[in-house]
């Protein structure tokens, strides 16, 4: 059956289903090279770390930045000195003044934000250190969420507007619900055909297709049918402590892997938008969804086609985007980021 230009299918485009999160894409490498006359969209005016002020920034008109903690909700928490409300440190967590929910607004605030230091510096632009205390305040804010018996904790980072981002300044916002989302559903249902870990098998499978981009204590692969083009799974290739009770030294590992890969990410793909989706562990009579993290380049648009039927077309298989990535890791490795982190700095918790 021809395609929408008249030209024969590819016979290489290939229908597959992830092990873990049970999505369906679409892969077809001949995609790749149908015309465009469509504008593509403005790239972000940012450039790397190596042109900015290492001391960081401050926009007299955003709600995040010191001097405007008026701005935002009740302060939760946060890393460095300062009373509540005041300038000084290092990650705030605040309530959610526009909650996706309603009823966010109750004691155990379900709606949260998790405001990064500096003004103009996405994650992969910080060092290891800073994006660990990061982690650190994100694993604390689990924690409390879990141990007021929420169903489920979803944590994320929209980076751009073109991943979702309304405010500029770096983020992280958390959102725990009362019931359990259908994309965790599915998951749970995955289970009875991958198996109880489908997160350790999709590791073997890919280790077995050369698909891994970082092969430490906290790998990173690009997923055989992961339905975003250069999409990177993250997790302990043996299962351990679940997140809310990470360790320091695992939690460094963490940053340490996700640094790399969203640095690779950046210079492979021009600083694209991008999410990073923290998937806490969740549990359903017996069954565990054990954490995990995704980062997401957002370079590729839902049309009609992905709207209509749930399943994801792209041109970029699995081992194309790993092997880049990989390319660029070694690269990236060589040239780190000096940056004052407050990383030894307490996380004083509020509420």
């Amino acid at each position: 059956m021809p395609d929408e230009s008249g030209a024969p299918n590819d016979p290489t485009s290939e229908l597959r289903r992830d092990l873990v999160s049970g999505n369906s894409a679409l892969v077809n490498p001949a995609r790749a090279g149908r015309p465009h006359t469509v504008s593509p969209r403005t790239l972000s005016t940012h450039r790397g770390p190596e042109t900015r002020d290492l001391d960081g920034s401050v926009d007299p008109d955003c709600p995040f930045c010191w001097g405007n903690e008026s701005a935002t909700a009740e302060e939760l928490a946060r890393v460095g000195p300062g009373a509540p409300g005041t300038p000084g440190w290092q990650v705030r967590v605040v309530r959610n003044r526009y909650p996706v929910l309603g009823g966010c607004d109750d004691e155990s605030g379900r709606c949260e934000v998790v405001v990064f230091r500096e003004h103009d510096r996405r994650l992969e632009d910080l060092d290891v250190a800073a994006i660990a205390r990061i982690l650190e305040v994100v694993r604390d804010r689990i924690a409390v969420q879990t141990r007021a018996g929420r169903v489920a904790v979803q944590v994320f980072v929209n980076v751009e507007r073109d991943a979702g981002a309304s405010i500029a300044h770096p983020h992280a916002q958390l959102i725990s619900l009362d019931f359990e989302p259908p994309a965790l559903a599915l998951e749970f249902d995955m289970m009875a055909s991958s198996g109880p870990d489908p997160v350790r098998a999709d590791l073997a499978l890919a280790a077995a297709e050369g698909l891994v981009v970082v092969d430490a204590d906290i790998a990173a692969w690009c997923p055989s049918a992961m339905p975003f083009p250069y999409g990177v799974r993250i997790a302990p290739k043996v299962p351990g402590a679940p997140f809310r009770d990470l360790d320091a030294t695992t939690v460094a590992s963490v940053a340490q892997t996700l640094r790399d890969v969203l640095r690779s990410m950046n210079d492979l793909l021009d600083r694209p938008a991008y999410n990073v989706v923290v998937f806490a562990d969740q549990t359903r009579d017996g069954s565990v969804r054990r954490w995990r993290l995704e980062a997401i380049p957002r370079i590729n648009v839902e049309g009609g086609f992905e709207i209509g039927t749930a399943v994801t077309t792209h041109s970029v298989p699995a081992a194309t985007a790993a092997d880049a990535l990989r390319s660029e890791l070694l690269r990236v490795r060589e040239s780190p980021i000096s940056h004052n982190s407050g990383r030894d700095l307490p996380i004083r918790t509020y509420s």
